[in-house]
């Protein structure tokens, strides 16, 4: 059977990426920006990057706690 020919399967695969495709393209992300990246924490030692996680789980346990939303 020729590659270009069109079968259910074919069909609902193409379907199916056209869709993922339109959803892609709705999405308003934005692209960064490479000219001024924040490279800051870059040479961060280890003990810095365990006191910044720590703080951070303590601000979720916090918020799940006191029953805000966890998604920030």
């Amino acid at each position: 059977m020729p590659a270009d020919t069109v079968t259910p399967d074919n069909e609902k695969q193409q379907h199916r990426l056209s869709k993922l495709i339109d959803l892609l393209k709705s999405w308003k992300g934005e692209k960064p920006d490479y000219d001024n990246l924040d490279f800051s924490n870059w040479h961060q030692t280890e003990a810095e990057y365990q006191k910044e996680q720590s703080e951070w789980l303590k601000k979720r346990k916090k918020r799940s706690s006191s029953g805000e939303s966890t998604d920030k």
